[in-house]
């Protein structure tokens, strides 16, 4: 997502149509020549998009707005979503995912970069708890069941503490503060070996872990909101896992670190 080279403006494309090859190309003898890789999610876009579309094309990795049934993956990649006893509830912005049984979860498969180790990653959402104490947030696993390779990401303290945190030996996290009843609360979590896990609450910095690891599992990864299922046990450090009650607005999950910035553009919508 990062601009390496530009040109000056020419005259517009003038083409009425055309075929549109993807993975060959005749070079200049006109031998076809075939793209030995991988290819995925390719668009067109019939104008020109800004830095931070591109940016944001390049490292959203995934994006729910809650808007609306069926409820689906808003973001570039349109990754799988499992949903259980979850409705609709009025939001921050438009409609928000009211988590309002002990079986309710809402289930997104398949993140590759987030299983890799050392791996840069954002998380962002707006958060309405209906209750005190425990309970988690966001949960990744390798199994649908939230077992195999597993660990609570974001959750609470049983004093009501959310507290961000990751798979690192060292046993690193943040804890913020207890957030209140029945009030909409921007959270967000940010990763990189170089600064660890950086905390945001409302946009405001709240507190990091300095340089840490990220171990993970080396292989895609599932990812529930809003319950562990039987993985409540996955590294929880000092989460008091179990299932969330609340609602949950605009969560996203993005491959890069985000800046303080972005963060606060995020929590001021």
């Amino acid at each position: 997502g990062n601009q390496d080279c530009y040109r000056s403006p020419a005259g517009p494309y003038s083409g009425v149509s055309g075929a549109i090859n993807i993975g060959t190309y005749l070079d200049y003898d006109h031998t076809l020549q075939c793209f030995d890789g991988y290819i995925d999610n390719v668009a067109l876009s019939m104008r020109t998009k800004t830095d931070s579309e591109i940016l944001t094309d390049a490292t959203l990795t995934t994006w729910h707005s809650f808007d609306s049934i069926p409820l689906q993956d808003s973001g570039p990649l349109g990754l799988i979503t499992k949903t259980n006893n979850v409705t609709l509830a009025t939001g921050k912005v438009n409609q928000a995912l009211s988590f309002n049984s002990s079986s309710s979860y809402y289930q997104i498969q398949s993140f590759v970069l987030l299983g890799i180790s050392n791996y840069t990653y954002s998380i962002a959402l707006w958060v309405k708890r209906t209750s005190t104490g425990g309970g988690t947030l966001v949960h990744l696993s390798t199994q649908t069941d939230g077992l195999g390779w597993c660990v609570s990401l974001l959750g609470f303290r049983s004093t009501g503490e959310i507290v961000a945190t990751n798979w690192d030996n060292s046993g690193k996290e943040v804890v913020g503060p207890v957030l209140p009843i029945n009030v909409w609360t921007h959270v967000a979590s940010t990763f990189s070996t170089i600064n660890g896990l950086r905390f945001y609450i409302n946009g405001v910095y709240s507190g990091t872990t300095g340089v840490m690891s990220y171990g993970a599992a080396q292989k895609a990864v599932i990812l529930t909101l809003g319950n562990p299922l039987v993985g409540g046990s996955c590294n929880p450090m000092s989460i008091a896992t179990g299932v969330y009650f609340g609602s949950l607005d605009e969560f996203r999950v993005y491959s890069r670190e985000l800046t303080a910035m972005d963060v606060y553009g995020l929590a001021n919508p």
